[in-house]
């Protein structure tokens, strides 16, 4: 579902969601390129039941993300999302980052962790220019993409909907806590408590060089 307030857009959108067809809908009478977009009645109405509960649905997120936020708090090289100044988050997805001080496989290496724990989780988001249809297509003017990169090799995605209860999210905290501390301890790195970076002996910029 698209909501827009821009007259063009709208008409655009739904000329390319029924195959490219101009705005009276006219039969082989294509104006673009575009798509079998066309929802059925029954998934209209269930689009148009969840507008209605927009409110509420984006307040039942919110409250679980700032739960995690919380629980989350303190665990050694994890960083958490901020808060972005005069912005509301939809909270689509939850996300959190081990820092750059972390090796490339290292949340490869927690992810089942989790998983044998019971905890539904998955890396976020791949690289776009690492897909494998793009990956010799891509063109990189000015080098490597170094902080996409970075992302997407330390993002993991927590389960997360609206209904997750507390307990649930202390539990998927203590289990990432152990997971991290462990991997961080076998590798040498301090897991003193501390939130983001902090108990780094070095400072970010420098972390992030060796990458």
């Amino acid at each position: 579902m698209i909501v827009t307030d821009n007259a063009d857009f709208a008409k655009l959108c739904r000329s390319m969601r029924n195959q490219g067809r101009g705005e009276d809908g006219s039969w082989l009478s294509h104006e673009r390129v575009g798509y079998n977009y066309r929802l059925s009645d029954i998934h209209c109405a269930l689009g148009l039941a969840q507008v209605e509960r927009l409110g509420e649905l984006l307040e039942r997120r919110d409250r679980v993300a700032r739960r995690y936020h919380r629980a989350l708090e303190g665990i050694p090289h994890l960083r958490r999302l901020d808060d972005s100044p005069a912005t509301k988050r939809s909270w689509f997805v939850y996300i959190v980052e081990l820092s750059p001080a972390a090796d490339r496989g290292a949340r490869d290496r927690i992810l089942p962790r989790l998983r044998a724990a019971g905890i539904g989780c998955q890396a976020y988001f791949p690289a776009i220019h690492r897909q494998p249809f793009l990956k010799d297509l891509v063109h990189l003017p000015l080098g490597r993409l170094r902080e996409t990169e970075i992302a997407a090799d330390r993002c993991l995605a927590l389960p997360f909907f609206p209904q997750l209860g507390d307990e649930q999210i202390e539990y998927v905290a203590e289990e990432l806590r152990n997971a991290v501390r462990s991997e961080f301890a076998m590798s040498g790195m301090p897991v003193a408590v501390g939130d983001g970076l902090a108990g780094f002996s070095e400072p970010e910029t420098a972390l992030r060089e060796r990458v």
